[in-house]
């Protein structure tokens, strides 16, 4: 066999091995779930989606809608584009003054804190307890552990202190 002839056929065995590889992943593309209706495909083929349903997408991508009418090009002259229906403006009129003012700053610990305090005292042993049961876990890092009494402090300054005493943990404020 002369190298001219070889070299056109491995150039001929290329273009095929190539085709081959083209036509492989398109029928790949095929078997891969992809677009809009991927999270509604039919259990099998002869199903529907249940509920109404109109996405503009009839003949498209991987639609399994059983359809036995004409080709249905949409918008056309049979089925035009529907417009919303008018939904109706609220006619009352807001009016007012604009001020300006300054928002107070937010104490997120106050109320808890005053909670704390309205308790009896042997409430408030209760409470410092199952705290310092849920601290002292093995899973609660030290980083954790600290920002827990950081956040009981500001709340209420005593209760910070007794929860770090029993852990053995200086408080941050």
């Amino acid at each position: 066999m002369s190298s001219s002839r070889l070299t056109r056929v491995l150039w001929f065995l290329g273009s095929i091995i190539r085709m081959i590889r083209c036509f492989r992943v398109g029928s790949l593309r095929i078997r891969i779930p992809r677009g809009i209706a991927r999270a509604k495909l039919p259990a099998t083929s002869g199903e529907c989606p249940k509920c109404a349903h109109h996405n503009n997408h009839y003949d498209g991508n991987m639609n399994f809608m059983h359809r036995d009418e004409e080709v249905d090009y949409f918008p056309s002259r049979y089925d035009r584009v529907q417009h919303a229906q008018k939904y109706p403006i609220n006619p009352a009129k807001v009016t007012g003054t604009r001020d300006r003012t300054v928002i107070p700053k937010f104490n997120d610990f106050k109320q808890p804190g005053e909670r704390y305090r309205s308790w009896e005292p042997d409430r408030q042993e209760r409470f410092i307890v199952r705290m310092v049961k849920m601290l002292s876990d093995p899973r609660v890092t030290h980083e954790l552990r600290s920002i827990w009494i950081s956040y009981w402090s500001q709340a209420d300054q005593s209760l910070g202190q007794k929860i770090a005493s029993r852990l053995s943990v200086r408080p941050h404020y």
